[in-house]
């Protein structure tokens, strides 16, 4: 009988899921596997995880490249990877923290499913991806429930709309939060293959 396929959540920091094997840098309460994801290889073998899920980790990873990678190695055909960063006109999200290394955006996730940019295409990076045939599912914006109610409600309308006046919308007030992308493995950009 073949071992059951591990769910990976990467920096867990303070939640952990049940269920899931949670690895984070740092050592603490629900963490069972201490890892720096910057450190290659991550030590989990090929195709043993179904899922694997970086909750506000691509942005902080020094080698992207590098992570994708080892997250396709670790991924089983069909396995899911799941990236939430924060959404990328809302600067308080993407460099309220001193830690983060980048601004995470869509399309240049796109070059890993082998959506071209001119960039990507002059210096043929796209085509070290190619073998790992990412299929990107999904991008949504999810703001954070509290946010949603908070100005959604009638009492802060008002607000809102002096905020969007004064351009401090702009600042993170108000805008979505962040962004989900998944990527399947095994199927490529023009289907399954």
């Amino acid at each position: 009988m073949a071992d059951p396929l591990l769910r990976l959540n990467l920096g867990c920091g303070s939640r952990p899921l049940e269920g899931w094997v949670n690895v984070d840098r740092f050592a603490g309460p629900g963490v069972d596997v201490v890892h720096d994801l910057d450190v290659r290889p991550w030590p989990w073998g090929d195709g043993v995880a179904e899922m694997v899920r970086a909750d506000h980790v691509i942005e902080h990873v020094g080698d992207v490249f590098g992570f994708m990678r080892e997250a396709s190695r670790v991924l089983t055909w069909g396995g899911v990877l799941e990236l939430r960063y924060p959404y990328w006109r809302n600067p308080a999200a993407c460099w309220g923290n001193p830690d983060h290394k980048r601004v995470v955006h869509p399309s240049g996730l796109g070059v890993f499913a082998g959506h071209e940019t001119a960039d990507f295409a002059m210096r043929g990076t796209s085509a070290l991806f190619a073998r790992h045939e990412w299929r990107l599912n999904t991008e949504a914006l999810d703001p954070p429930e509290t946010r949603r109610v908070r100005l959604g409600s009638s009492a802060l309308g008002p607000l809102r709309h002096a905020w969007e006046r004064l351009g401090l919308a702009r600042w993170g007030l108000g805008t979505p939060h962040e962004v989900i992308s998944l990527f399947t493995k095994g199927a490529s950009a023009h289907g399954p293959v």
